[in-house]
Protein backbone atom coordinates (compact mmCIF):
# COMPACT_ATOMS: atom_id res chain seq x y z
CA UNK A 1 0.00 0.00 0.00
CA UNK A 2 1.44 3.35 -0.99
CA UNK A 3 1.11 6.41 1.19
CA UNK A 4 0.49 9.67 -0.67
CA UNK A 5 2.60 12.76 -0.14
CA UNK A 6 -0.29 14.38 1.74
CA UNK A 7 0.12 11.72 4.43
CA UNK A 8 3.80 12.23 5.21
CA UNK A 9 5.63 15.09 6.85
CA UNK A 10 9.28 16.00 7.27
CA UNK A 11 10.82 16.11 10.72
CA UNK A 12 14.19 17.76 11.35
CA UNK A 13 15.92 16.97 14.61
CA UNK A 14 19.30 18.04 15.93
CA UNK A 15 21.85 15.22 16.12
CA UNK A 16 22.45 14.24 19.72
CA UNK A 17 26.20 13.84 19.11
CA UNK A 18 26.94 15.79 15.94
CA UNK A 19 24.67 18.77 16.55
CA UNK A 20 23.81 18.69 12.83
CA UNK A 21 20.27 18.71 11.45
CA UNK A 22 18.79 15.33 10.52
CA UNK A 23 15.66 15.25 8.31
CA UNK A 24 13.35 12.28 7.88
CA UNK A 25 10.07 11.58 6.14
CA UNK A 26 7.48 10.14 8.52
CA UNK A 27 3.77 9.43 8.95
CA UNK A 28 1.87 11.80 11.20
CA UNK A 29 -1.46 12.41 12.91
CA UNK A 30 -2.85 15.87 13.65
CA UNK A 31 -5.17 15.66 16.60
CA UNK A 32 -6.37 17.94 19.37
CA UNK A 33 -3.98 20.82 18.59
CA UNK A 34 -0.85 18.68 18.37
CA UNK A 35 0.97 16.47 15.89
CA UNK A 36 1.76 12.87 16.80
CA UNK A 37 4.53 10.73 15.35
CA UNK A 38 4.94 7.00 15.90
CA UNK A 39 8.30 5.26 15.99
CA UNK A 40 8.07 1.59 15.01
CA UNK A 41 11.71 1.30 16.08
CA UNK A 42 10.80 2.54 19.54
CA UNK A 43 13.45 4.35 21.53
CA UNK A 44 16.16 2.86 19.30
CA UNK A 45 15.22 5.15 16.41
CA UNK A 46 17.79 7.89 15.89
CA UNK A 47 15.15 10.58 15.54
CA UNK A 48 13.64 9.65 18.93
CA UNK A 49 17.06 9.59 20.58
CA UNK A 50 17.86 12.96 18.99
CA UNK A 51 14.70 14.69 20.19
CA UNK A 52 15.11 13.32 23.69
CA UNK A 53 18.39 15.25 23.80
CA UNK A 54 17.16 18.27 21.79
CA UNK A 55 13.34 18.54 22.02
CA UNK A 56 13.10 21.62 19.78
CA UNK A 57 12.43 20.33 16.26
CA UNK A 58 11.25 21.57 12.89
CA UNK A 59 8.26 20.01 11.15
CA UNK A 60 7.00 20.46 7.59
CA UNK A 61 3.40 19.35 7.17
CA UNK A 62 1.96 18.88 3.66
CA UNK A 63 1.42 22.21 1.89
CA UNK A 64 2.73 24.24 4.83
CA UNK A 65 6.09 25.83 5.57
CA UNK A 66 8.38 24.40 8.23
CA UNK A 67 7.47 25.38 11.77
CA UNK A 68 9.13 24.97 15.17
CA UNK A 69 7.70 22.44 17.60
CA UNK A 70 8.58 21.11 21.02
CA UNK A 71 8.70 17.31 21.16
CA UNK A 72 7.92 15.00 24.05
CA UNK A 73 7.88 11.21 24.17
CA UNK A 74 4.64 10.06 25.81
CA UNK A 75 5.12 7.59 28.65
CA UNK A 76 1.59 6.20 28.46
CA UNK A 77 -0.10 7.25 25.24
CA UNK A 78 -3.86 7.09 25.06
CA UNK A 79 -5.16 4.05 23.14
CA UNK A 80 -7.37 6.45 21.19
CA UNK A 81 -4.22 7.96 19.62
CA UNK A 82 -3.01 4.52 18.61
CA UNK A 83 -6.42 3.71 17.09
CA UNK A 84 -6.55 6.97 15.14
CA UNK A 85 -3.07 6.48 13.70
CA UNK A 86 -3.80 2.83 12.88
CA UNK A 87 -7.02 3.80 11.10
CA UNK A 88 -5.28 6.57 9.14
CA UNK A 89 -2.52 4.37 7.73
CA UNK A 90 -3.81 0.79 7.94
CA UNK A 91 -7.55 1.34 7.62
CA UNK A 92 -8.41 -0.49 10.82
CA UNK A 93 -11.88 0.02 12.27
CA UNK A 94 -12.93 0.82 15.83
CA UNK A 95 -13.62 -2.85 16.61
CA UNK A 96 -10.45 -4.18 14.97
CA UNK A 97 -7.42 -5.19 16.97
CA UNK A 98 -4.55 -2.72 16.75
CA UNK A 99 -1.78 -3.63 14.37
CA UNK A 100 1.46 -4.71 15.99
CA UNK A 101 3.03 -1.47 14.70
CA UNK A 102 0.45 0.74 16.44
CA UNK A 103 0.53 -1.29 19.64
CA UNK A 104 4.32 -1.30 20.12
CA UNK A 105 5.35 2.07 18.64
CA UNK A 106 6.82 4.83 20.75
CA UNK A 107 4.51 7.87 20.50
CA UNK A 108 5.84 11.42 20.31
CA UNK A 109 3.70 14.53 20.78
CA UNK A 110 4.76 17.73 19.00
CA UNK A 111 3.29 21.02 20.17
CA UNK A 112 3.80 24.19 18.16
CA UNK A 113 6.17 26.77 19.61
CA UNK A 114 4.69 30.22 19.93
Amino acid sequence: MGVGTDRVCYLTTTGRRSGRPHRIEIWFLEYDGAVYLFSGGGDRSDWVRNLRRHPDVSLELPGRPARSYSARVLDKPDDDLRRRMDARYYGTGPQDALTDWARRSTVVRLTPCV
